[in-house]
């Protein structure tokens, strides 16, 4: 499928992860990659733009890893299902 860099997958030296951080980003990056660039491409037009959306968005969720709902599901935004 989609491969995480190996530097994003070893993570920052200077940041502290909880357990299992890693394998759940990759959960992440498997589950939500897909969606992520389509999105990203069709808002930026451009293949290096989209590149840099998609990495800066993992960055993010890898930094804030312990921030990330483990459902998946933020406590923010709207609920659609109803």
């Amino acid at each position: 499928m989609y491969e995480m860099s190996s530097t994003l997958a070893r993570g920052e030296p200077s940041v502290s992860h909880p357990p299992g951080a890693r394998d759940r980003l990759e959960a992440i990056y498997n589950a939500h990659y897909p969606a992520i660039h389509q999105y990203a491409a069709r808002r930026t037009g451009s293949p290096d733009d989209t590149a840099d959306v998609i990495s800066e968005t993992f960055l993010t969720a890898w930094r804030r890893i312990a921030d990330v709902p483990e459902n998946g599901r933020s406590s923010r935004g709207s609920d659609h299902s109803s």
